[in-house]
């Protein structure tokens, strides 16, 4: 991280967002390997679920998906603020909030039971 810093700070970096214009194409491809890689892991933790029948795999795989939507929706709208796709972006990154909240407790559930046992 500290190379990576002192890179950037010393402009030998690619610039991904420039003052007045915007994000950059370095911005978008960002964007769209994170949506790629949210989308694939959840279809992976999925998978691993209906091995296992582990409930935070479900869970889990469960707060991915909305994610990876609303990354995809605000990568489409660009930086436009008065749409309403924005909010049903935003309503996505919520409900994988919640589905993350779920998980968490969901292990926490376990751990208990298991010290329990």
């Amino acid at each position: 991280m500290g190379i990576l810093t002192i890179a950037t700070l010393q402009g030998a970096t690619p610039p991904y967002w420039i003052p007045g214009v915007g994000l950059t194409v370095l911005a978008d491809w960002v964007f769209g390997i994170t949506i790629a890689l949210f989308a694939i892991s959840s279809l992976v933790f999925m998978r691993m679920y209906f091995e296992s029948k582990t409930s935070i795999l479900y869970w889990y795989s469960l707060s991915l998906a909305p994610v990876a939507l609303g990354r995809c929706s605000s990568f489409l709208i660009g930086g436009a603020t008065d749409v309403q796709v924005q909010w049903v972006g935003r309503f996505a990154l919520y409900l994988g909030a919640v589905y993350l909240l779920i998980s968490v407790l969901t292990t926490r559930g376990a751990c208990i039971r298991e010290t329990q046992d």
